[in-house]
């Protein structure tokens, strides 16, 4: 079950999408690629019946 941290990350970037970029400016020192759009698309990963995982 994602956390509170995460779900308020996850809002954070939904209503600010350069966010991403402006945080990578600030981390690497110097300017992204130019963009004209930043959007949030549908990220709803639910899966109905859950996979089963297991390392190798």
């Amino acid at each position: 079950m994602p956390s509170v941290t995460h779900e308020a990350l996850v809002e954070l970037f939904k209503n600010r999408p350069t966010l991403a970029a402006e945080m990578l400016h600030d981390a690497l020192g110097h300017p992204v690629p130019a963009f004209t759009e930043a959007r949030v698309d549908a990220s709803d990963l639910t899966e109905i019946v859950p996979s089963n995982r297991r390392p190798m």
